[in-house]
């Protein structure tokens, strides 16, 4: 009896864990209003366009490494790892350089490790390099902590949205072209509408 009841047990949930969902094409993360809501979900999940409070994400696109974030102790980065992300490949992970700032690289996949026991949701990003060359002894490397990763500048998303001191920059810039008359009045002025709603902080 021990062993059926065991057996039905294990066969629910497998059932169950085959009922979530394990890819989504698109995934914002601010949809996700109640911790319940994690549960549709394996963990982890692919997905194929990200969107965030720090920027949108899609498979395919272009990032950046930055600078190791804390160059004063060690030249190596502390959220870009060599090779494919794996919970046990990160117990032995190898860091990428110094040398390796400011190549240009291809997001290869998108993970979601979903909160829990009091941590935060993590985004894992594994990716290629775009001139092809090797990381380490493989074509690929992982961002183990996206979010941190860009805080602290070891990526740099080129498609990040402006802030507002930036968007002021663009404008002033964009005035003195103008000025210059190296800009029509025409683009000038569609360029302030384009930047007034960040500037004005709507």
């Amino acid at each position: 009896m021990r062993k059926l009841l065991f057996l039905f047990f294990v066969t629910s949930v497998f059932q169950l864990n085959a009922q979530k969902i394990k890819s989504i094409e698109l995934f914002d993360v601010s949809s996700i209003t109640n911790k319940n809501e994690w549960k549709k979900y394996k963990n982890p999940f692919e997905i194929n366009e990200l969107k965030t409070e720090f920027g949108v994400f899609k498979v395919g696109a272009n990032l950046f490494l930055g600078k190791p974030s804390d160059s004063n102790v060690n030249l190596d980065f502390k959220f870009v790892l060599v090779g494919k992300y794996s919970v046990m490949g990160a117990m032995a992970a190898v860091y990428m350089s110094d040398s390796d700032s400011n190549i240009e690289v291809v997001i290869d996949k998108i993970k979601i490790y979903k909160p829990s026991m009091g941590q935060p949701l993590k985004i894992v990003v594994d990716f290629k390099r775009k001139d092809g060359a090797s990381i380490g002894m493989g074509k690929f490397g992982c961002i183990f902590d996206l979010a941190t990763a860009i805080r602290v500048g070891e990526i740099v998303n080129p498609n990040a949205p402006l802030n507002r001191t930036q968007a002021i920059a663009k404008l002033k810039e964009a005035k003195d072209l103008l000025d210059l008359g190296m800009m029509s009045a025409e683009d000038f002025e569609k360029l302030k509408v384009e930047l007034q709603p960040i500037i004005m902080n709507k």
